[in-house]
């Protein structure tokens, strides 16, 4: 799959929108082909000027067609793993301190392997400036240690045809 990389760190929400329909293989949204050039647009729908906002992109992902979403508040590995393991993937957001100042962040999680016999990794796109990152264990489990971190996904998954119609 070739994901889009996010270009500024303000709009993780709208690349994520973008990178969910790619994944699904959906070719146009509202008469305008999902590509890059989708950004300005997937931007406005999502209202993101100076970041991406939960109820904003609670909005947003409404328009994405052809896939079922499930909004998980109190996300857990277990259960990321298990919706990967399924074939779907998570739009998945935590919260960071920048300084002062506290800075969510939304990414997709593509894929899981546990290649070795205690060391487990996940597939992170558009996370800490690379489109594709290898999170290994320990650092996603900081993640949910953080107390500021307040970690929640969407389990993203392809609808059946039957479910189209």
């Amino acid at each position: 799959m070739n994901y889009a990389k996010q270009s500024d760190k303000f709009r993780c929400g709208p690349y994520a929108m973008l990178n969910i329909m790619k994944w699904a293989g959906i070719k146009k949204i509202r008469g305008k082909n999902v590509n890059v050039k989708l950004i300005k647009y997937l931007t406005k729908i999502c209202n993101c000027v100076d970041g991406t906002f939960q109820k904003d992109l609670i909005k947003a992902i409404e328009i994405i067609p052809n896939i079922n979403k499930k909004l998980v508040r109190n996300i857990n590995r277990k259960t990321i793993i298990n919706h990967i393991m399924d074939g779907g993937i998570i739009l998945f957001c935590f919260s960071y301190l920048s300084g002062e100042v506290l800075v969510g962040h939304y990414s997709l999680i593509v894929d899981y392997e546990n290649y070795d016999y205690d060391e487990e990794r996940f597939l992170f796109i558009n996370h800490k400036r690379k489109t594709y990152y290898w999170m290994k264990s320990y650092e996603f489990t900081q993640i949910f240690e953080n107390r500021f971190s307040r970690p929640y996904g969407w389990l993203i998954s392809k609808k059946n045809v039957s479910e189209t119609y």
